[in-house]
């Protein structure tokens, strides 16, 4: 991408391009080579020591921050008030950080471990922070919590794997609407405003760590986000003898829509049960998207999850590719082979030629959707992948009736509304977690009994 967007300045501004750019890299990165031979405006070197999804509050999330307007003097005051109340000297039941971590990390080993979301408008990249930090922090030999942006009626689906989680703010946009369930556990958190995002910033990482510790993990590495990296290396490396995408073997047509699965079938429709056929009550499906991220994918794409979780009684969580591959794609390959992965691609309608490559960005975004595809496959998970062609719309409005017509399997036919249970190790049965900056919840309060 800073190739592109370089060539594009040099061409107008010649050998003072530089002053255009700025970096906000590790010392002795490549990038930090590039920055002073090419003499950027700036350099900022972060601190080493700092893994990416825990770095919101270094350079890397501060500058951006500091570019847009936002008072940093404010939104590190409020910070550092969490700071405090996470120290290690404050009691274990009442620190904020410990006491969310434990609680997640109790529920999950309660069986709990899908963290469906709901934050306000006004927060939603926060949101998709959290996504990459919980995923990408605890999704890991077999175990992890699978955080899903969640807008859809619950209903039907199985309550006895799920904690929600509400994030809203006391003033300013539109609030997010509270799921009540009276056998599901719940957390909500209430911010004054947008600067106690910096203490939520402390307050989840802190959390995040506490619960891979308690789940036996690491909660600082991500092994399996090379998988896909190399991958898509070896597939551009084909492009590059045979300038081509290596020819895969498609399972059916529909609609002029390849579908390529490892199953065998008749019709799509039977397709897509067999896909299906061995999925069970805590299983989850993900709609990886490697398509234009517009307003009617979006729409396309909700219409899809809400007939997919009609039927199936599953949650369904929808991310575009490839931003997700740094974000749920370690949960994905790495966490409990429960999920179901439903990928799209598309051809782009106008091509863009990588300087220096012998490929565009859309094949590259191709290469790295087939990429994953083989990890998930390698990873022994369940996954599908859709070619919609240029048609995305009209493709995903077929699906969209297709979905429609997926049964559930034969083994859940009779249950279709499943019991709670097992979660007296934490919580009662329609207790509420209330977590905000000046108040104990009631996790903390156990703890402390």
């Amino acid at each position: 991408m800073y190739e592109y967007f370089y060539s594009l300045m040099y061409a107008l501004k010649g050998d003072s391009t530089g002053e255009n750019f700025m970096a906000i890299t590790d010392p002795d990165s490549p990038l930090s080579k590039v920055a002073e031979n090419s003499n950027f405006r700036k350099l900022y070197i972060n601190f080493s020591d700092i893994g990416g999804r825990y770095s919101a509050l270094s350079y890397f999330g501060l500058v951006p921050a500091a570019l847009m307007g936002i008072d940093i003097s404010e939104l590190l005051k409020r910070t550092r008030s969490m700071v405090s109340l996470c120290s290690p000297e404050v009691p274990t039941a009442q620190n904020p950080g410990v006491v969310l971590g434990t609680t997640l990390a109790e529920l999950a080993l309660a069986g709990h471990d899908k963290l469906l979301y709901n934050v306000a408008s006004d927060m939603q990249y926060f949101g998709w922070w959290l996504e990459q930090l919980i995923a990408e922090s605890t999704g890991k030999e077999g175990k992890g919590i699978l955080p899903i942006d969640h807008h859809l009626s619950t209903a039907n689906l199985n309550k006895s794997d799920k904690v929600f989680l509400t994030i809203d703010l006391q003033t300013g946009s539109a609030q997010p609407k509270e799921k009540k369930l009276c056998d599901t556990p719940s957390i909500r958190i209430s911010l004054e405003d947008e600067y106690d995002i910096g203490a939520e910033f402390f307050r989840w990482e802190v959390a995040t760590a506490v619960a891979g510790s308690l789940l036996g993990l690491n909660p600082f590495d991500q092994p399996n986000v090379e998988d896909s990296k190399k991958e898509t290396i070896a597939i551009l490396h084909q492009i590059g003898i045979t300038g081509q995408i290596p020819p895969m073997e498609v399972s059916f047509i529909h609609d002029s829509v390849k579908y390529y699965a490892t199953q065998k079938a008749g019709t799509v429709q039977l397709l897509m049960e067999k896909f299906f056929a061995t999925s069970k009550p805590k299983d989850y499906i993900v709609l990886q998207a490697y398509l234009p991220e517009n307003a009617n994918t979006c729409a396309e794409l909700t219409a899809i999850a809400a007939s997919l979780e009609k039927n199936l009684l599953l949650p369904v969580s929808i991310q575009f590719g490839p931003r997700y591959l740094h974000s749920t794609g370690q949960y994905h390959k790495g966490g409990p082979d429960t999920g179901f992965f439903i990928q799209f691609i598309s051809t782009a309608e106008d091509e863009i030629d990588i300087p220096g490559r012998n490929y565009t960005f859309g094949i590259l975004k191709k290469a790295q959707a087939i990429g994953d595809r083989q990890a998930l496959l390698d990873n022994h998970r369940n996954v599908i992948l859709i070619d919609t062609g240029k048609r995305v719309l009209q493709a995903l409005q077929s699906f969209k009736q297709l979905s429609a017509q997926i049964t559930s399997p034969e083994n859940r036919k009779s249950n279709p509304v499943f019991a709670y249970n097992n979660t007296e190790k934490v919580f009662e049965v329609s207790s509420e977690i209330l977590i905000t900056n000046d108040q104990l919840n009631s996790t903390g309060k156990r703890l402390q009994a």
